[in-house]
């Protein structure tokens, strides 16, 4: 610890010197606030592409859109903003699922207690 600075770097040093030393806050409630409001905006996206999806397969002249992404403005640009929007958001699962669950898993999050 001696080589770290009086304050806060030593008492980063003393923290990360050994696991059971590290405890920290992990500020739940708005942490998961936060993730609430990005699946809320997720899940409105999901619907337009899904409506998208319904229209393109009621008319046969459009049916080839939901076999390509080529020629698609409209369900590309929705699609980046669903990737925008889900990234952070599977960032942001891992510190709530489960050890059994992959970190990499966005579908069925499991909440545990730290």
């Amino acid at each position: 610890m001696e080589d770290f600075e009086e304050g806060l770097p030593q008492l980063a040093a003393l923290l990360d010197s050994n696991e059971s030393f590290c405890i920290l806050r992990r500020f739940g409630n708005p942490v998961v606030r936060a993730l609430l409001r990005r699946q809320t905006e997720l899940a409105q996206l999901d619907a337009k592409l899904r409506q998208l999806d319904e229209a393109d397969a009621a008319d046969d002249a459009k049916k080839q859109r939901l076999q390509t992404s080529e020629y698609n403005t409209e369900r590309n640009e929705l699609l980046d903003k669903i990737e925008a929007k889900a990234l952070p958001y599977c960032k942001g699962l891992p510190i709530w699922v489960t050890e059994e669950s992959p970190s990499n898993n966005c579908r069925r999050p499991t909440f545990k207690i730290l």
